[in-house]
């Protein structure tokens, strides 16, 4: 567990024009080598977007469902609940600010970058 706390926070460590130009190389390839066109669709932002929050997210949320105490599982399982029934019933609902604050982490994150968006779209697909 520690290992991939480790593993997913390093990627945090460099800073994001760094993966500018491999992310466009590696789009415009795809594009390429399948006929799928990533670059200049909306599909690559969503994929940057994803590449970026979603480490840090992961690890927020982590320490977030570390919070939720494990005696309300222990209770969901005594009063009849499944694991999977125990979080989706008892669990996910007890983390919902912690699952409201990394969306909106995320959305900001997307929302205020810019450099991405200039450079991973063309003209039919650019918004203003």
């Amino acid at each position: 567990k520690r290992l991939f706390t480790v593993t997913v926070l390093s990627t945090q460590m460099f800073p994001g024009i760094l993966f500018l130009l491999p992310l466009f190389l590696i789009f415009v390839n795809i594009g390429n080598a399948t006929g799928i066109a990533l670059y200049g669709s909306r599909g690559a932002l969503i994929l940057t977007y994803l590449t970026f929050s979603l480490p840090f997210s992961i690890w927020m949320l982590i320490g977030y469902f570390d919070s939720v105490p494990r005696d309300l599982d222990e209770a969901a399982t005594v009063d009849g609940c499944g694991p999977l029934g125990a979080l989706l019933r008892v669990v996910v609902p007890a983390a919902v600010p912690g699952i409201v604050a990394v969306a909106v982490y995320a959305f900001m994150t997307a929302w205020g970058e810019v450099l991405f968006a200039s450079v991973m779209t063309n003209d039919t697909t650019r918004t203003l």
